[in-house]
C-alpha cells in the first residue's frame, strides 16, 4: 500500500496542507517637514546661481557675440556704421544642419538591445515604437533641432525624459437614424448600445431613460462609461459617450535651456555621483513654470498628492 493510501485510509489529506500566509503589507512612510525641505531648496538654489554667475555672464556675452547685440557706436561721429559680422551664428549653423541631417538620416535613431537572448527578436518592433513616439507624437525633430542648438552653443545639452502616462476624458459623438415608431426609444437605444460596446453592462439612471452608465473592458481593462441620448431637429438620436481614455503612455522628450537646469558649479554631468562617478551632481533642481490649469490636473491625478483643493484655489 503506498503512503498515500495509507495515509487516505487513516482520514488524513494525501498532501500535507499548510494555512495561506497572510499578504504582508509594508508602506514606506516619509515624515517630513515641509518648510523646511522648501528653505532647503531655496538655499541650494541661491548658492548654486551666486556660484555660477561668471559662467552666466560669460555666456551671455556669448549669446550677444552670436545674435549680433551691440551698442551704439559713436566713433568716429555719433551713430556711425556698426555692421554685424556673423561669423559665430554662420557656423553655429552649418554645424547644427550637419548634425540635424546626420540623425534624420539614420531612422530609427535608437536601437533597443534585449537583455535576453529570447527577446532579442523584439528588438526591431520597440525600435519603431521609440521611434514613432518621439517623431511622430512628440513632433522630434524640433525636439532634436532644439537640443542639437543648445549642444552647439552651449557645449551641453539637457533633456528629462520622464514616463508619463496622460489619461484625459474623450466624449465619442455619434447620429444615429430617427427611431422607428413601432419600437419604443428605450429598446432603439439599448440596440445601438449593444452595438457600439458589445461587452459592456449598464442600465439608465433612475427616472431618466436616456442617461446610462455602462461598464466595458478595453484593453483588458475596466472602464466606466456615460453616456446621454439627445434629438437633434431632424429628429436623429444623437449620443455622447463620456469615457477615460489614456492616450499617451512612454517617455516623453522634454528639453532644457541651462537656465532651467540648476546645479552645484563643478558638476561634470546630472548623474549621482560615486567612485565611478566622481563628477556627479549631488543635487539637482529642474525650473519649471506649469500652468494653473496643468496644476490642477496633475493634482487630480495624484501627482501633485500633498495638496489640497484648498492650495489649488
Amino acid at each position: 500500500m503506498s503512503p498515500d493510501v495509507a495515509q487516505a485510509a487513516i482520514g488524513l489529506p494525501a498532501t500535507p496542507t499548510q494555512p495561506k500566509p497572510k499578504r504582508l503589507l509594508k508602506r514606506r512612510s516619509f515624515k517630513l517637514d515641509k518648510e523646511e525641505v522648501v528653505k532647503s531648496v531655496i538655499e541650494k538654489y541661491e548658492d548654486d546661481l551666486a556660484d555660477r554667475s561668471e559662467w552666466a555672464e560669460a555666456r551671455l556675452q556669448r549669446c550677444a557675440k552670436y545674435r549680433g547685440w551691440l551698442e551704439t557706436k559713436s566713433y568716429p561721429w555719433p551713430h556711425a556704421s556698426n555692421a554685424h559680422v556673423p561669423l559665430l551664428m554662420t557656423d553655429s549653423m552649418r554645424t547644427q544642419d550637419t548634425l540635424h541631417n546626420a540623425v534624420l538620416a539614420q531612422r530609427p535613431v535608437m536601437a533597443a538591445q534585449a537583455l535576453q537572448r529570447v527577446d532579442k527578436e523584439k528588438g526591431e518592433t520597440v525600435d519603431n515604437l521609440i521611434d514613432y513616439q518621439l517623431f511622430i507624437e512628440q513632433n522630434g525633430e524640433e525636439k532634436v533641432g532644439e537640443l542639437i542648438d543648445h549642444f552647439v552653443n552651449d557645449g551641453t545639452f539637457v533633456a528629462y525624459i520622464p514616463w508619463v502616462r496622460d489619461d484625459k476624458t474623450i466624449a465619442d459623438v455619434r447620429v444615429f437614424p430617427t427611431p422607428p415608431p413601432e419600437l419604443p426609444v428605450e429598446a432603439y437605444i439599448m440596440e445601438r448600445l449593444r452595438e457600439i460596446f458589445p461587452q459592456a453592462q449598464g442600465q439608465p439612471k433612475p427616472d431618466d431613460p436616456f442617461s446610462w452608465d455602462l461598464i466595458t473592458l478595453e484593453d483588458d481593462k475596466v472602464v466606466k462609461v456615460t453616456a446621454e441620448f439627445y434629438s437633434d431637429e431632424q429628429g436623429r438620436l444623437v449620443m455622447v459617450a463620456e469615457r477615460p481614455t489614456r492616450i499617451y503612455e512612454g517617455p516623453l522628450v522634454i528639453p532644457k535651456s541651462l537656465e532651467e537646469v540648476v546645479v552645484p558649479s563643478r558638476s561634470s554631468n546630472l548623474q549621482p555621483p560615486g567612485p565611478s562617478n566622481p563628477g556627479g551632481a549631488p543635487h539637482v533642481i529642474l525650473v519649471d513654470y506649469p500652468t494653473k490649469d496643468e496644476i490642477r490636473r496633475l493634482q487630480k491625478q495624484g501627482v501633485y498628492d500633498l495638496m489640497t483643493s484648498e492650495d489649488v484655489r
